[in-house]
């Protein structure tokens, strides 16, 4: 479930956000093009320095902190009017997610059973990457029922679901 909504998060946001800063911020189209780059650019960051993070903390505390502070970039995302101080809430989940998919699936690899351990992390993988298909799906029905600030917090209320369902 963690990489799951890690995924979708990740893809929604990085498909979405460019609608999101120019409908309901009033951005223009570079600001909109924007929004993506920041978050890519972040989660690059995100992604070069996982491991340097995991070595200070165990992986499980990782991929309990890195859902916060991504569903916090998002609910900033979702909530805030320019879309200066989007880019900061986009910024803030692009450091967040890229660590909750390699690190959720070593621990996987970690907790189970040596003979169980390729399927464990290949049906955890599967259940993930699943995320990248169905969510941008979902992120437009609920753009056109809701709008998009009603569906980036929908982003930001999977990570509460998921954390309150550990």
């Amino acid at each position: 479930m963690i990489i799951l909504v890690a995924f979708i998060s990740e893809v929604t946001v990085d498909a979405w956000s460019i609608l999101h800063l120019e409908r309901n911020l009033h951005g223009g189209a570079a600001e909109g093009a924007f929004g993506p780059a920041m978050l890519d650019l972040t989660m690059a960051v995100g992604r070069f320095s996982g491991q340097e993070v995991a070595a200070c903390w165990p992986e499980a505390n990782v991929v309990i902190v890195a859902p916060v502070v991504s569903a916090t970039g998002a609910v900033i995302a979702a909530t805030v009017p320019i879309p200066v101080i989007a880019y900061l809430g986009l910024g803030i989940l692009g450091l967040g997610v890229p660590v909750i998919g390699p690190m959720g699936l070593a621990l996987v690899g970690q907790l189970a059973a040596l003979h169980l351990r390729t399927e464990a992390i290949g049906r955890t993988a599967a259940i993930g990457f699943s995320g990248f298909f169905f969510a941008p799906v979902v992120m437009g029905l609920a753009f056109d029922a809701f709008g998009l600030r009603v569906a980036f917090g929908g982003v930001a209320g999977c990570y509460y679901v998921q954390c309150r369902l550990r």
